[in-house]
């Protein structure tokens, strides 16, 4: 079932997309820089350097020092591997205990561009300048924990039902209204899976008041108290991102004097991510949950169980953008080089749709249900910050070089704005505000090196760490600040580059990624001790480790 929201739910939306729209708003910010094979094994490295045109996206100066035609095409392959288990909970409980590992390969095509070379026949003054076109990645989404174990504490379920007690206690509905597709309108996206899962039966109406909930992972005893089944219940949960960020580069540069190389670039940046998670729960034991259900015109009872039931939520984004991006390469002595470039901010016109879903499943198929409901498409802008880059290199003549580079961003400035109102009391305030309490600068440091044992090859190595812009994080309702530890990622890169005495090379590389550990929390605490305010127990929390390999090959022809 699709449902259109009235523009006067915007504001509602807002809150369903602050809850993921900070770290989104991050992740579609930062690069993650790939290009040629050349350029990814030695760690992007070229700030300095340029002459390829995997470095064209770091800085545009690059495409002048290459005095020739070119033309590369890089096609690869992106490999995630995640591992995951369940942490140990404050109150000593332990859930998904099982060790999961999992991976997901993806085709990806990190560079395709083409630059053209124009001497101008003088010595002196502007010697050449040259045109190009260049899509590079900036980003590769590709991710698929999945976190499996048993319970016998707390349900998805159980606390789906308890959200839903909280929204009719506070006047949002009663199980009557939830039959009514209105009542989408009344709630924020991430509170629609409360609807859904009434409709399918996965949660259910406890009592006679309209505003009690049960779960279909739980029963009632005899004294009225809500429990899980004796044996618990086994769950599973997964999460799956797909897609990519890439920038559509127009490029010239421009040789002074084999001295002062200048660049600029017009970028457009696409981007599309597509995420779907789940939380899925079964029964152990069905015979633990007799369920029963009445039949409002004779009042005869059927008794039937849990066999199992799952949430979804999806959510699909895109965006288009424009930025500019000015470089400079300066070879003050013979073998050393500086480079640096400024990049403009760039204003993204985002699109997102959000999807929900809920299945129960019992014995007697006839009660077991599904019910989905998609968003319409929400347009919004996305503004992520200036960045800027700064190298130094030094190359042995023809034997080799070495190059260092380093880039900072300031986070705090990423804003989000509602269809080009740029007010700061938008709706995106409380989420601009976040972000400007919790970002700060992002430091992303490289270095590379290449060595020509032979004539016709050569061999490269790079390293590089660079942390989020994200400097605190929320525990217990105050932020504390992350170490460097909690914000780094780490990359470290090898390859191979071969030439032939015609225009014909052909570089190859392998690059590994290692992202800090996540946590990830599949359903929020829902069950509190009285007495001290705290959950009894906890919900579970996941340990998400994941890391990436790389590998690209690069086929090109230089004139």
């Amino acid at each position: 079932m699709k449902k259109t929201i009235i523009s006067l739910s915007f504001i509602l939306l807002c809150g369903a997309a602050s809850a993921q729209g900070f770290d989104a708003g991050l992740l579609f910010s930062e690069n993650d820089y790939q290009g040629t094979a050349r350029t990814m094994a030695m760690g992007n490295a070229f700030t300095a350097l340029g002459g390829d045109l995997g470095s064209i996206g770091i800085n545009p100066a690059g495409s002048a020092v290459a005095r020739c035609y070119q033309f590369t095409i890089t096609p690869g392959l992106d490999f995630s591997l995640n591992g995951t288990k369940g942490s140990v909970t404050p109150d000593g409980m332990s859930s998904f205990q099982n060790k999961v590992y999992n991976g997901r390969t993806r085709f990806a095509l990190p560079n395709l561009g083409i630059s053209l070379d124009f001497n101008t026949g003088r010595r002196r003054g502007v010697m050449n300048w040259s045109l190009g076109f260049v899509i590079n990645n900036t980003a590769q989404y590709n991710s698929s924990p999945l976190a499996m174990g048993t319970n016998k504490n707390t349900s998805a379920f159980g606390q789906m039902a308890a959200r839903a007690q909280d929204l009719a206690e506070g006047g949002y509905f009663t199980a009557d209204d939830l039959l009514d597709d209105s009542v989408y309108d009344k709630l924020a996206i991430e509170d629609w899976r409360v609807v859904t899962g009434f409709r399918s039966g996965a949660i259910a109406q406890n009592g006679s008041s309209g505003k009690e909930f049960i779960g279909i992972s739980e029963y009632m005893d005899e004294d009225g108290k809500i429990r899980l089944g004796k044996n618990g219940i086994r769950q599973a949960y997964g999460e799956t991102t797909s897609g990519y960020k890439t920038d559509y580069i127009i490029n010239a540069g421009m040789n002074i004097s084999d001295i002062i190389y200048l660049g600029v670039n017009l970028g457009a940046v696409r981007l599309r991510h597509e995420s779907d998670s789940y939380i899925q729960e079964e029964a152990v034991d069905p015979e633990d949950f007799d369920i029963i259900f009445t039949d409002n015109e004779t009042g005869g009872k059927t008794v039937t169980h849990f066999n199992s039931a799952k949430n979804t939520f999806s959510s699909s984004t895109s965006g288009n953008g424009v930025y500019g991006k000015f470089g400079i390469i300066v070879t003050p002595y013979r073998g050393l080089r500086i480079g640096a470039a400024i990049q403009t901010p760039t204003m993204m016109f985002m699109a997102s749709t959000y999807g929900v879903s809920s299945t129960a499943k019992y014995d007697l198929n006839a009660y077991s249900g599904y019910e989905e409901v998609e968003s319409a498409t929400s347009h919004y802008q996305l503004r992520t910050p200036m960045r800027a880059n700064f190298g130094i290199a030094w190359t042995f003549g023809g034997y080799g070089l070495i190059s260092a580079d380093y880039e900072l961003s300031d986070y705090s400035g990423i804003r989000y704005y509602e269809n080009s109102n740029y007010r700061n009391d938008g709706p995106f305030y409380p989420l601009n505000e976040e972000i400007k309490s919790r970002c700060g600068v992002g430091h992303n440091f490289r270095i590379g090196g290449e060595i020509r044992p032979l004539s016709f090859m050569s061999v490269r190595a790079g390293y590089g760490f660079q942390t989020s812009g994200k400097r605190y994080e929320y525990s217990e309702d105050s932020l504390v600040k992350l170490n460097f530890k909690e914000l780094t990622v780490h990359t470290a890169s090898v390859g191979l580059g071969f030439t032939t005495k015609g225009s014909f090379f052909a570089d190859i590389a392998a690059v590994g990624q290692i992202y800090p550990m996540q946590y990830l929390r599949p359903y929020a605490d829902y069950i509190y001790n009285p007495s001290t305010g705290k959950p009894s127990p906890y919900s579970p929390e996941i340990r998400y480790l994941r890391s990436s390999i790389k590998l690209v090959a690069t086929f090109g022809w230089r004139f």
